[in-house]
């Protein structure tokens, strides 16, 4: 669809029961996807290897958690390593409308924005559902994609 390497990176720790609903979503015209086992209680890794048909998929593991920033940055790097010239990372909670990729990429290819971030948070209920750390990271996180 896009004449660019287009790479999705998914940390994912605790999400085994979703992972592959996730995957299952990727559109074809994504070149790569990554996903990083961030030491994972669920090995959701070796789930993926053992359960996943997408020939695009690749698996990464982290000897130990380095949470889902850290986890992301790995697969950042490695998608570099292979070309990337474009990087989307998502969630593996199944949270996040894969249909919606197009919107987040479009501004990046017409070189309108360096990057585009998307907030999942359209209702005040989602907001509500989560967990206290979480809302911390999200609007600390908010707030300096925000300031950059």
């Amino acid at each position: 669809m896009y004449n660019k390497k287009i790479i999705i990176v998914i940390p994912c720790f605790k999400v085994k029961n979703k992972i592959l609903s996730v995957i299952s979503k990727i559109p074809e015209w994504i070149f790569k996807v990554i996903c990083i086992d961030d030491a994972c209680p669920e090995k959701s890794g070796d789930f993926i290897k053992d359960n996943n048909k997408d020939e695009r998929v690749l698996t990464l593991y982290n000897s130990k958690n380095l949470g889902v920033g850290g986890a992301s940055m790995v697969g950042f790097k490695h998608a570099r390593k292979l070309g990337a010239d474009i990087i989307i990372k998502i969630d593996g909670d199944d949270q996040m409308d894969l249909k919606l990729l197009n919107k987040f990429i479009e501004p990046i290819i017409l070189n309108q924005a360096d990057f585009a971030k998307g907030n999942r948070f359209t209702k005040f209920k989602d907001y509500l559902d989560m967990p206290i750390t979480r809302k911390i990271g999200n609007i600390s996180l908010s707030f300096f994609n925000r300031f950059s």
